[in-house]
């Protein structure tokens, strides 16, 4: 009888306390839905950890990242004028947990058409990065940081360099890219990594699939001066190819390659680094080998 009415007491008294008075982890959730603009920037500068967007909202200034937020809910985040979305500084994580669009209405002669990280981290489970069209990193640029990709899509973007992703920087800063899921698909580079470029930095690759990207010479996975260290059995490197559908005809089809950790590669077997390009210098760390490869010296395309 007595635990009875200890227990019925404190009920009471938690359901007369304000939120603000309960301990964090019975508190409510710090989570804001945002249909404009303004919403979206008050939300962030109060540190909220969860906005929820509802709809289409345009951007009309470029967003700066320095605290852990995930962006869930159903719209898109339009850009058109010359910046980006978001750039992610050292102490800023951006999550991309829902049905959301990161697009641009007009071309960006910048680095990252929807993501800079600048030291922070980025993480995409769901929703797509699509249709940005800059000088490098069409959907990201990894200066320096971390990009987790879970699941969603980077598709249709286009740049010079990294169609999809472009890694690097001329500092040697750490740049860590692990793929555990997503895809990226369908990007342009006019030069080099339709789908991925990667330079001076590390590169994870244990699931998801690269798909159907073009380049002037390295469709799919472009790396020089960088680091693989794990190429997993569900990663899929496909279809990737030169932007000049023409010189397909003087050589041969779709051949099927594996590397020693299973994973199966199409690439055009006389097309150097239609899959996966690597130059000699530390690459291929811990013994690993790619079948899929032509080494070259220790210069960038």
């Amino acid at each position: 009888m007595r635990y009875r009415r200890i227990t019925i007491n404190l009920l009471v008294l938690l359901m007369i306390l304000p939120v603000s008075a309960l301990p964090p982890a019975m508190a409510s959730r710090n989570e804001v839905v945002a249909r404009t603009e303004e919403e979206l920037l008050a939300a962030i500068d109060s540190q909220a950890a969860v906005v929820v967007i509802d709809g289409l909202i345009p951007l009309n200034q470029e967003i700066v990242i320095n605290h852990h937020l995930t962006l869930r809910g159903q719209g898109s985040l339009t850009v058109s004028d010359w910046h980006r979305h978001f750039v992610i500084e050292t102490d800023g994580h951006l999550v991309l947990d829902g049905d959301i669009i990161l697009t641009r209405a007009a071309d960006y002669d910048g680095y990252g058409g929807a993501i800079l990280v600048w030291g922070g981290v980025f993480t995409l489970h769901s929703g797509q990065i699509y249709g940005n069209r800059v000088y490098r990193g069409g959907g990201i640029v990894l200066d320096r940081g971390r990009v987790y990709l879970y699941g969603g899509a980077i598709r249709q973007n286009h740049a010079e360099l990294g169609g999809g992703v472009y890694i690097g920087s001329t500092f040697d800063n750490e740049r860590v890219l692990t793929m555990r899921g997503g895809v990226i698909a369908e990007n342009t580079a006019e030069f080099s990594g339709g789908g991925i470029y990667s330079y001076m930095s590390t590169l994870r690759l244990e699931h998801g699939a690269v798909l159907d990207n073009q380049a002037a010479g390295h469709g799919g996975v472009y790396t020089c001066v960088s680091t693989i260290h794990q190429i997993g059995p569900g990663m899929r490197i496909e279809g990737n190819s030169p932007h000049n559908r023409h010189d397909l005809t003087e050589v041969s089809w779709f051949e099927r390659l594996q590397t020693l950790s299973m994973i199966h590669i199409l690439v055009l077997s006389a097309i150097a680094g239609v899959g996966i390009f690597v130059t000699k210098r530390r690459n291929n760390r811990k013994g690993l080998k790619l079948s899929v490869v032509e080494e070259k010296g220790d210069y960038c395309e």
